[in-house]
């Protein structure tokens, strides 16, 4: 081991630990070198590191340019290998997308359920199918796109009830052009992949447009969209200052961790995403921060304007850095709660907390803290017995034991 040590380089990269030919770890360093030899030095060591030093009989390593590099390289290799010590997330659960069927004369939107976005047609991944619903339902009052399946469509001969509720614009029976349709599928787009103020905006251009060509019938419709739009905004909005954020909460209660994404989108609230972990991680808490974010968003489009951590992270200016890197889209990283997000906070802090309450029994609870109380009196016996001793007196002296 000590020769595999001294070829170890002074470079950021990623290594590889390997016990009997099969990987049991992969992390990243900015030093090689003194990170790998951190594991293998004279020092005490927690548990699990203690392990991965006993176990291991083989060392690889591959350098990088930067940290980021590194960052991006460990997630893969670790989604890909799935290494026994590593944090896991195995999520095989798919996701709810909003999907436009691009290959139709006249798009139409849809829920689909799938693991990550196929094509650049599927939008999201949406935390919950109640905010892909309402989602769909707010495009439909904006934009008016259809919602019914392709074989509906094709049988129409009179405009539905969607279109009596003004959220159709009854394409099936040629109450719009091609084109104009069109129009309202790339805003429809547009508003689930930027801001309401971004929409609001492409809105107003194109009202003066149309006003500017003396269309002021097209103008006024335009006009009423800006109207349903500010008025969605007023009805759902649950926080004016914050526009677009993912809170990250991680707890630990009864040795195990559980993990929150709060998601709010254009001042509301999405949804949240919960994870559960069996062993207390809050002492890895970058590598599980990390593990989190960089399996959790699958494309630019489901990036917010900011990440926030409810606890403190050593390096978000990596996570940032990382962020970039792969998706070619600046997001702000903080451990700093932004003015009048408390109470978002506190409901992502809650939500982490909960999932470890509806995971564990409560037997689990009693050995956990069983556990913690042997470590603290520093007793070594795996069954405690405590005896309660009934002091009883007859007055203010002369205290009898029973």
């Amino acid at each position: 081991m000590k020769a595999q040590l001294k070829e170890i380089p002074h470079t950021p990269g990623i290594y590889k630990f390997f016990s009997k030919n099969s990987i049991i770890y992969i992390g990243k360093a900015k030093n090689l070198k003194k990170r790998v030899s951190s594991y293998f030095g004279d020092s005490l060591k927690d548990p699990k590191t203690l392990k991965i030093k006993l176990l291991t009989d083989k060392i690889e390593t591959f350098s990088t340019s930067t940290e980021a590099e590194a960052l991006l390289l460990e997630q893969s290799l670790i989604k890909e290998n799935l290494p026994r010590f590593n944090i896991l997330l195995r999520d095989d659960k798919t996701y709810p997308y909003i999907h436009f069927s691009m290959s139709h004369k006249f798009p139409g939107i849809s829920m689909k359920r799938s693991k990550h976005a196929v094509s650049k047609n599927f939008f999201g991944p949406f935390i919950s199918m109640h905010a892909v619903k309402a989602t769909i339902k707010d495009i439909q009052k904006i934009y008016q796109v259809r919602n019914c399946s392709d074989s509906t469509f094709s049988n129409r001969s009179r405009p539905c009830i969607e279109h009596q509720m003004n959220r159709c614009s009854a394409p099936c029976v040629t109450k719009v052009q091609a084109l104009e349709y069109a129009l309202d599928i790339e805003l429809a787009q547009s508003y689930l992949s930027s801001s309401g103020k971004q929409t609001k905006r492409l809105l107003a251009d194109q009202m003066e447009k149309l006003a500017h060509k003396e269309d002021f019938e097209q103008a006024n419709i335009i006009k009423q969209r800006i109207a349903s739009l500010e008025l969605l905004q007023q009805e759902q909005s649950v926080n004016s200052k914050i526009s677009s954020a993912d809170f990250f909460a991680c707890t630990s209660s009864h040795g195990k961790t559980g993990a929150c994404i709060l998601s709010i989108r254009d001042g509301k609230i999405r949804g949240t995403k919960t994870y559960f972990f069996k062993d207390d991680l809050l002492g890895e808490i970058d590598l599980l921060l990390e593990s989190l974010i960089f399996n959790y968003y699958q494309n630019k489009f489901s990036l917010p304007e900011k990440i926030i951590f409810t606890m403190n992270s050593n390096h978000p200016e990596l996570i940032q850095e990382g962020i970039i890197l792969k998706f070619q889209k600046s997001v702000q990283v903080s451990n700093r709660l932004p003015s009048g997000s408390k109470s978002v906070a506190k409901l992502a802090i809650l939500n982490a907390n909960q999932v470890i309450e509806n995971k564990i029994k409560q037997s689990e609870k009693y050995d956990h803290a069983m556990s913690s109380l042997s470590s603290q009196l520093g007793l070594t016996v795996s069954e405690i017995n405590i005896e309660g001793i009934d002091v009883s007196h007859h007055s203010s002296s002369h205290a009898v034991a029973s």
